[in-house]
């Protein structure tokens, strides 16, 4: 990717629309679901993740049920907040909406649904009030360590209760995980406790490259901090992101002492730029700020210091960039073009 594709990542509009629309979805409501890019209709397949960062073994896990027909559209769902994640490192949320929407944008049937809950019940009940009404399918798309966390009672007042509200709701297709097959998840289900769910659960064998552990998000992310990924780890879209954007690369400190994160500063900038009143500096403009935060000299560490005091006007006087006078057209579909809600 190119500097002038690049500085698409800068552009503060979608950033601020999937900003908006992640805020408007709180966690304490009953559950909701809003729909960022949609899947086809028929069939649903529902993909719940962190997507932190989107992996291959995800894209392959939606993929490969739409490929066999065995649903008409998939959303890869993204919960505001998420089941033992409640506090995760990495991309920020409306950066995984970004880059899911670029990954959706050129691929028919895929599709992105956000929700204010991260309990599979829960999502189910917003997705039945939402984009997937009943008299459609509903199937969700686990692997096989998310059935276990489906049926482990730690997570439910009644957990008998909840999976029959589960249940009569949606059906999951689980994939293989860690070495857990087919022939594992039959054992799973013939339990006395899980016995009655079982009709509700079908195993969906994946290709190998799926059983790769290096392709979860865990091992992803190391990678990338250590500047060691495997090709073919992530799609392109979010290799391209990452190596624009030094998302998941540790801080630097710089002979002064000051800490430079490339990636929390963008976020920072973006932050404050989107939270001010439009119309908003160009793509450009904000990226030219943020080529000063980084660097180590005097001029970024005033920067820096303007930023954590949230001075967006003396920010953009030091490097020499003004408001412009009127707002940008915004185009639906890719970085700097504005998002597809």
């Amino acid at each position: 990717m190119d500097v002038a594709e690049a500085v698409g990542y800068w552009d503060p509009a979608p950033y601020a629309a999937f900003s908006r629309l992640i805020r408007g979805l709180d966690p304490d409501a009953p559950p909701v679901a809003a729909v960022v890019r949609t899947a086809g209709n028929g069939r649903v397949g529902v993909l719940p993740g962190s997507f932190n960062p989107l992996t291959t073994a995800h894209t392959l896990l939606a993929r490969v049920p739409l490929d066999r027909r065995l649903v008409d559209g998939v959303y890869f769902l993204l919960a505001v907040r998420t089941v033992d994640k409640e506090a995760p490192e990495g991309l920020a949320l409306p950066d995984r909406v970004w880059v899911l929407d670029e990954y959706c944008r050129t691929r028919p049937g895929l599709g992105i649904v956000l929700t204010n809950r991260g309990l599979y019940v829960e999502e189910a009940e917003a997705l039945r009030a939402g984009p997937v009404p009943p008299g459609k399918e509903l199937w969700f798309l686990v692997g096989f360590d998310k059935i276990i966390q489906v049926f482990d009672p730690r997570y439910y007042a009644d957990r008998d209760v909840a999976l029959q509200r589960l249940f009569g709701l949606s059906r999951f297709y689980v994939a293989p995980r860690s070495g857990r097959t087919g022939a594992d998840l039959g054992v799973f289900l013939s339990r006395p406790e899980n016995r009655a769910f079982a009709p509700h659960v079908r195993y969906l064998p994946l290709p190998p490259e799926y059983h790769d552990p290096g392709l979860s998000a865990t091992a992803v992310r190391q990678a990338w901090a250590a500047r060691l990924v495997p090709a073919g780890a992530v799609p392109a879209e979010v290799r391209q992101f990452i190596e624009a954007t030094g998302a998941f690369q540790p801080p630097r400190r710089t002979p002064d002492g000051d800490v430079v994160d490339p990636y929390g500063l963008r976020i920072g900038l973006l932050e404050l730029v989107a939270g001010s009143a439009p119309p908003h500096p160009p793509p450009d403009a904000v990226f030219r700020v943020w080529t000063g935060l980084v660097t180590d000299d005097s001029q970024g560490r005033a920067g820096r210091e303007l930023l954590r005091a949230g001075d967006l006007t003396g920010l953009l006087g030091l490097f020499g960039v003004g408001f412009p006078p009127g707002g940008q057209e915004q185009i639906e579909g890719s970085p700097g073009k504005g998002p597809s809600v």
